[in-house]
């Protein structure tokens, strides 16, 4: 939404409590239960499904248990207001005998806003009755809190309840950080940036909060690399995960591996890291753009019709950065608004701050793309359709709100992620 001022506001888009309830989804075992009423459920376990569904979905009867009301994500405790005012301890002892008994994985309790101002004990509680199991609590859900920040707390909450113990290095081993559910195509991605590693001889054992369970947790204690994704989602677990284990932290310089340019230098600082030989992976990507090359050749009027189109970028700035880079550098288009979902003060956004500035582009610092002329706009999926319901091209590469799947993986990510991307510009330009 855009104030009277051109501003603007993020109602659209995710909250902290979202953001934990997703991070702790995102192990994939046991279930999140989400201490409060039932209303307080409803849109995050939509979300968590349609990011992450579950194989059994279409079988509702599998969660007609009480506290699912049907849905197969995020139970609920049902508070009302009586438990308001008086607690909810009961209600809270009934739904984990309910919920643990479905499964013997690791569970996660989290607070509402309303339940928390309670002061419930849910540690006492999931000790009392699910003794010696591990049980993820957040007691303050950071409803103000960024998407990201509410994200790595679920995550940080998870791997304390797993207890992982640190290990010897196993060489040539790689966990990522930072990739999300919430990012669009993050299956796709994941796929994409083992093949890339794998074509250097590393393997990659967890992409913690993009799926990873505890067995691929407890591989991250002894990983080599710890190589960063989108720096946004993993700016408060580097920390946490590099005062504890021993694997080596590594950023790409231009961010995350967007387009050829970012993809080239994140997998040469990562092979640097392990030590191994990056060209593998490096000759992947020139045999990928040459096939590129010849495509945009055999679209009449393609590069006639990239060059100088407008575009805009309302996204994080670990992907705004590479795109913004890319798009002008190797097509020609020009940036006319740059908004950073995740603020302006970390050193990507500065650097894309910089960049604009030395390029002539200033003025898109800020400005919001309903205050001009755009020809397509990246942004999350809220303000993509939006855009997309008044005419203009967009593409949603956060908190995807496209209701139809990708029926075979199509990252974002990678040199792969890079021709899908270019193939999507070309069909909204065109």
């Amino acid at each position: 939404m855009i104030s009277e001022n051109g501003t603007l506001i993020q109602t659209e888009v995710p909250d902290g409590l979202t953001g934990v309830l997703l991070g702790l989804e995102s192990f994939g075992e046991g279930d999140v239960i989400l201490h409060g009423p039932t209303g307080c459920r409803g849109p995050h376990s939509y979300l968590s499904e349609h990011m992450r569904p579950r194989g059994d979905a279409r079988e509702r009867m599998n969660y007609a248990d009480p506290f699912f009301f049907g849905q197969p994500r995020i139970p609920t405790t049902s508070m009302d207001g009586n438990d308001i005012v008086f607690g909810a301890r009961a209600k809270l002892e009934e739904s984990l005998k309910v919920i643990a008994g479905r499964g013997d994985g690791p569970l996660a309790i989290v607070n509402s806003p309303g339940a928390a101002l309670i002061g419930d004990d849910l540690r006492a509680c999931a000790d009392e009755i699910l003794p010696g199991r591990p049980c993820a609590i957040v007691e303050m859900p950071a409803l103000s809190a960024p998407f990201a920040v509410g994200f790595q707390k679920g995550l940080i909450a998870m791997l304390e309840a797993l207890d992982l113990e640190p290990a010897a290095v196993q060489p040539r081993t790689v966990a990522l950080l930072g990739l999300s559910l919430s990012h669009a195509r993050w299956e796709g991605s994941l796929e994409e940036l083992h093949r890339l590693l794998g074509l250097c001889g590393l393997e990659v054992v967890c992409a913690l909060g993009a799926g990873a369970d505890g067995e691929a947790c407890a591989r991250m204690a002894s990983a080599e690399v710890l190589a960063v994704v989108h720096a946004p989602f993993a700016d408060a677990v580097v920390p946490w995960i590099g005062a504890r284990f021993p694997g080596r932290v590594v950023e790409g310089p231009l961010g995350a591996p967007l387009g050829y340019a970012a993809t080239e230098a994140w997998i040469r600082a990562v092979a640097e890291a392990a030590v191994v030989d990056p060209n593998p992976a490096l000759e992947d990507i020139r045999q990928e753009r040459r096939k590129v090359a010849h495509l945009l050749d055999r679209c009449v009027g393609s590069l006639e019709t990239l060059k100088g189109a407008a575009f805009a970028v309302h996204l994080e700035a670990s992907l705004a950065l590479p795109l913004v880079q890319w798009l002008h550098g190797y097509l020609g288009m020009l940036p006319v608004s740059v908004v950073l979902s995740d603020g302006a003060d970390s050193e990507l956004a500065q650097q894309l701050h910089v960049w604009l500035q030395a390029h002539g582009l200033g003025d898109a610092w800020g400005r919001s793309w309903r205050q001009g002329e755009v020809d397509i706009l990246f942004a999350d999926g809220a303000a993509a359709m939006l855009a997309r319901s008044l005419g203009i091209p967009a593409l949603d590469l956060e908190f995807p709100a496209d209701p139809i799947p990708d029926f075979l993986p199509r990252p974002l990510l990678g040199v792969r992620g890079a021709t899908t991307l270019l193939e999507q510009v070309i069909r909204g330009l065109f």
